[in-house]
């Protein structure tokens, strides 16, 4: 499948881990894309950090990819946390009943 044009994804590696930047749309189009470079710093090894305070849009399919990851982490032992997120972003997670994907002291200030 090719990359969504909708979604930039960036992975910078950290002094603990991995920062993954997810921007624009984190929809069906980018799910699979934003997955495998979530899967990717999991296998890098450290924390995964990911910033998503550039997502203009998120859907199910978007919110699938990041829980998806996050299991893959926890599976590995790797830390996984979300950093920011937007309002479109915690208006969705809020309705998914998922609370614990964010860091909710970072999020209130995006």
């Amino acid at each position: 499948m090719d990359d969504s044009k909708f979604v930039s994804v960036t992975r910078a590696m950290t002094s603990t881990g991995t920062t993954v930047e997810v921007a624009g749309e984190l929809d069906e189009a980018a799910g699979p894309q934003v997955r495998r470079a979530l899967i990717t710093a999991v296998v890098t090894g450290g924390v995964v950090e990911v910033d998503l305070s550039g997502v203009t849009f998120a859907d199910s399919s978007g919110l699938r990819a990041l829980l998806d990851a996050r299991q893959f982490a926890h599976q590995y032992h790797v830390g996984f946390r979300v950093t920011a997120t937007t309002a479109p972003l915690r208006r969705l997670l809020t309705a998914a009943g998922v609370h614990d994907l964010r860091d909710d002291q970072a999020s209130r200030s995006a």
